[in-house]
């Protein structure tokens, strides 16, 4: 018997440190990394890859992701795969699929386009626990390793449905139960989605008390703060107070400025965020590498008119008088939401809308005008007609913040992408890793190529403990990706968001390859990791 299942030969090793590249030979077995030296003969194990001029790496770690659902629908995970991500993080922005309660499912699928839903939704029942989603993740096989966060909407949901209210302390209790019992089956943290109803109906003291409960079994507490343009550095400093009172560890998820009145805002942002980690604040962030983001085209409404659910909101949406109010406190500055204030109708675009496949891709002012309408009715008529199945893209950020994140030592990467079944989704699913080393690392210089592939490998798996992830050393997880550094670039684009990248040869997921140039072999030796302090 040979002493590797795989050899790596003659390839440059960035090995997740930030330290720079070393040529080397990389000997894996039964799923680890065993051997990396130089040397090594090609006659030690039948399996050799020949890795020269390549760049050999550990698996990216996708920190902020919505596959929950994804998973369970395209368990290869193409898209990842293919950029090279071996490790998602998945539960963020407060939207989780467990714990259900209560007619879960059905409140599942209203949720179930910003998680990558689909027909996945009908494998629930009424009641799923957390425990019991990681175990349908593990039986559905995974293509990649997957950790998962408890969110504050689906518990907030569990505890007291829709309402805008503070909670009772029965139903504190209840949701402190719901938060333990992730951790205890094995949630890396509990997050936010501020932004969300009714997640955003939380106040600052039911923040701290459920993160103490992460805190208490060493978890991280993410978070879509509540303001990312006009009150960005207020929503930090809420972050900040979250940390400081709980004792939790908190990564701020998608770190950005946007609106244009907001731009340059950043460097303000990082200073804060730096002064609380010199006050010994465990405080990190992560970011897509695009000037737009997206979300459900819902979140251009004030978060106060879901508070009877989007069953009731739709049907006030067809209600002149509701429709009139709604549109003055829109069209005031001082009251309109916060997306809203952040984007104009012309940088607006319908990315799905199962109902209205012709939309997408086309902005609100294009659609509003080829149909007669006013662009805020048909915001109105598209969220009551399909709730949060129709999403959106909003282009709202300066290149000028972007870069300057990027090259913040604690921020890492996380594409947010939105695995929905419309047609221009936004590209950061499929092109996020491929984007920070071709172009911001090779093109623009904006970092080094060892400190790029350091934010997407030891920061992001020392930041949420990911054991054994992140390094490419000997007794790790054989998670790896050999890739042209010459070549390296996405391809996917607004027009064309699901084109798989360019200059990534070899992708392996505990020892086992799952991409072989450029081509994706479904092997699926992914595995749920459940996070123990």
């Amino acid at each position: 018997m040979t002493p590797f299942d795989i050899l790596i030969k003659n390839a440059r090793i960035l090995d997740g440190s930030g330290s720079p590249a070393q040529k080397a030979d990389i000997g894996i077995r039964d799923g680890k990394f065993t051997a990396i030296m130089p040397g090594i003969p090609a006659d030690q194990s039948d399996y050799v890859i020949d890795g020269s001029g390549l760049v050999a790496a550990p698996g990216f770690i996708d920190v902020h992701t919505h596959d929950d659902l994804y998973l369970l629908r395209k368990p290869n995970a193409d898209e990842k795969i293919l950029q090279g991500i071996t490790t998602v993080i998945t539960g963020n922005c407060g939207f989780s699929p467990a714990p259900l309660v209560q007619n879960g499912r059905d409140v599942l699928k209203s949720f179930d386009g910003l998680l990558g839903g689909g027909p996945a939704v009908d494998l629930f029942g009424d009641r799923v626990s957390f425990g019991e989603f990681l175990d349908m993740l593990e039986d559905n096989r995974p293509g990649l390793n997957v950790g998962a966060l408890v969110g504050n909407v689906t518990v907030r949901i569990g505890a007291m449905q829709h309402d805008m209210r503070p909670p009772t302390k029965d139903e504190m209790a209840h949701m402190k139960s719901l938060v333990a019992e992730a951790m205890e089956s094995g949630a890396f943290g509990f997050s936010t989605g501020l932004v969300y109803a009714p997640g955003s109906y939380a106040q600052t003291p039911e923040l701290i008390e459920l993160a103490s409960i992460a805190a208490s079994y060493g978890g991280i507490y993410t978070t879509h703060m509540r303001n990312e343009g006009e009150t960005l550095l207020e929503s930090i400093q809420e972050a900040i107070q979250v940390a400081e009172t709980s004792g939790v560890r908190v990564e701020i998820s998608h770190l950005k400025a946007a609106g244009k009145s907001n731009w340059g805002k950043s460097s303000e942002a990082i200073a804060l965020i730096k002064n609380a980690r010199e006050r010994g604040l465990e405080i990190t962030a992560d970011q897509y590498p695009y000037n737009a983001g997206s979300t459900g085209l819902f979140a251009l409404l004030p978060p106060d008119v879901l508070a009877g659910g989007l069953d009731s909101l739709s049907i006030h949406l067809q209600e002149p008088a509701f429709r009139r109010e709604l549109r003055a406190r829109l069209e005031d500055a001082g009251n309109s939401s916060g997306m809203m204030a952040e984007n104009s109708f012309d940088r607006i675009q319908i990315a799905s809308s199962p109902n209205h496949p012709n939309y997408e891709g086309k902005t609100l002012e294009y659609l509003a005008s080829s149909l007669q309408v006013d662009p805020l009715d048909l915001v109105f008529d598209l969220v009551a007609e399909e709730k949060l199945q129709v999403t959106m893209v909003t282009f709202s950020m300066d290149d000028g913040d972007i870069r300057r994140i990027m090259q913040t030592d604690f921020v890492m990467m996380g594409s947010d992408g939105l695995p929905s079944l419309g047609s221009r989704i936004h590209p950061r699913m499929s092109g996020t890793a491929p984007r920070i080393l071709g172009h911001y690392s090779r093109e623009q210089h904006v970092l080094k190529l060892e400190e790029a592939v350091r934010k997407m490998t030891s920061l992001p798996a020392a930041t949420f403990r990911l054991e054994g992830k992140g390094l490419l050393k000997e007794g790790f997880d054989a998670d790896l990706v050999l890739f042209d550094p010459d070549q390296i670039l996405d391809q996917a684009t607004y027009e064309n968001p699901t084109t798989p990248p360019v200059g990534i040869a070899h992708v392996l997921v505990n020892g086992v390859p799952a991409v072989e140039q450029g081509r994706v072999l479904g092997t699926r030796a992914g595995k749920v990791l459940r996070y123990a302090e």
